[in-house]
């Protein structure tokens, strides 16, 4: 699904800004509850990665050069490059800012990697899945990390929950053209072509611009969508 579709990140606005959503290459399923997951600080230590009020944009502007700065977000390690910490930073960044998008996407791919975990102290570490489901139960409005969790059940093969996950992030972002998008490549693999259209129409009407499911649509006949009767 997300194979051809640019891996770049941005703070700004919106909920998939082109996109974090396609940094996470494959996730394992999401398992366990909440209570099994808790990665969070107190709450008097924790931030929300949206809130723009200057003194929190300072908080985590600080927390993302000391702990999830260039090294850890492309996984070349800590802050300092060693590759044996870098889950402490990750860890450190998630417990206080626990939806930080690009921390997110640094550790689900990360432990997604072939042979994680790497070093001992690692194991001792929340797995992905929990530092996702931790941000969801935190800041249950933050659609973002609804989306994230669409694309997990999209990689897992889940497409009917991953479409309902899209849905329920339309329900109140309607002009989100990449959740639009992703929607589409969703009904798509479940052969709903006729909807795999309308989302790619109403995705691409609003900007969206990778090529990708409108081709897969043409190969398949579905291009354009029918006209409405």
């Amino acid at each position: 699904m997300m194979a051809s579709t640019p891996r770049r990140h941005s703070r700004s606005g919106g909920l998939c800004t082109r996109s974090l959503l396609f940094l996470v290459l494959s996730l394992g399923a999401l398992q366990g509850g909440f209570a099994q997951c808790n990665t969070t600080a107190a709450a008097s230590y924790r931030v929300d990665y949206r809130d723009q009020s200057a003194a929190k944009v300072w908080l985590i502007n600080d927390i993302t050069q000391n702990h999830c700065n260039a090294n850890v977000q492309s996984l070349k390690g800590n802050i300092h490059g060693n590759p044996r910490f870098i889950m402490d930073d990750i860890h450190y960044t998630l417990e206080r800012v626990p939806n930080h998008r690009p921390c997110l996407a640094a550790v689900m791919k990360y432990q997604s990697k072939k042979g994680y975990p790497f070093y001992p102290n690692e194991a001792h570490y929340p797995t992905a899945e929990c530092y996702l489901l931790n941000a969801r139960q935190v800041f249950p409005d933050d659609y973002f990390v609804v989306g994230i969790m669409g694309v997990e059940q999209y990689n897992r093969g889940h497409y009917e929950q991953a479409a309902k996950t899209f849905e329920s992030v339309l329900e109140k972002q309607p002009k989100n053209a990449e959740v639009l998008y992703n929607l589409g490549l969703t009904y798509f693999a479940m052969k709903d072509y006729p909807r795999a259209a309308k989302s790619a129409e109403q995705s691409y009407g609003l900007g969206f611009p990778l090529p990708g499911l409108k081709r897969k649509l043409i190969q398949v006949g579905a291009w354009p969508p029918a006209a409405a009767n």
